[in-house]
């Protein structure tokens, strides 16, 4: 495994950005698992034994593993404060709350609000080259976005609270959209 350094000292060189996998850790380590968080609007498909719905990580491993979420929030840190890009990208499966998890888990790292939103928008874009094209809010620009209804930059949490997509020129209500997923909103 590279030390902290080498990753820090590899993506530079290349001029990469980095796509830090802490979301799947951290939605592991909520202990009580997800359907707490949830409530209600978790599918069926995904409240089976072991799964989103597991009890977290058993006690007598707590701390270890409490120890290395630690770990990958020091490693976010530092990768950020040395200037990486990093770039948000979840592979869990919960449509959604994975993406806002890992927003909220940077800030936890100690990027703001601010960098943590670009994170998923701006900076990828300009990673693929099609910051010409989507990324930011302007004209002659994809516009695929959400509307919110309370301030992310306040409490990253908020990027949860969203009011409205708009995809492919066409504005949907979020409840049809959860409930395509198998949600209930």
């Amino acid at each position: 495994m590279p030390s902290l350094r080498q990753l820090q000292l590899m993506y530079h060189s290349q001029k990469r950005a980095c796509q830090v996998p802490i979301e799947c850790h951290g939605v592991l380590f909520l202990g009580s698992g997800l359907a707490p968080l949830l409530g209600a609007a978790l599918p069926r498909r995904l409240a089976r034994p072991g799964w989103v719905n597991a009890p977290g990580v058993p006690p007598k491993d707590a701390a270890r593993e409490s120890a290395r979420y630690r770990s990958y929030l020091d490693t976010i840190r530092e990768l950020h404060k040395a200037g990486l890009r990093l770039v948000a990208g979840t592979d869990q499966s919960v449509p959604g709350f994975s993406a806002h998890r890992e927003l909220e888990i940077y800030v936890e790292a100690g990027l703001t609000p601010l960098e943590a939103l670009q994170a998923a928008t701006i900076v990828p874009a300009r990673v693929m080259g099609l910051d010409k094209e989507l990324g930011t809010i302007e004209a002659g620009k994809r516009a695929d976005l959400v509307l919110l209804d309370a301030d992310p930059l306040a409490d990253i949490s908020n990027s949860r609270r969203i009011a409205k997509t708009i995809a492919g020129g066409a504005i949907y209500d979020p409840t049809p959209l959860w409930q395509s997923v198998g949600f209930l909103p």
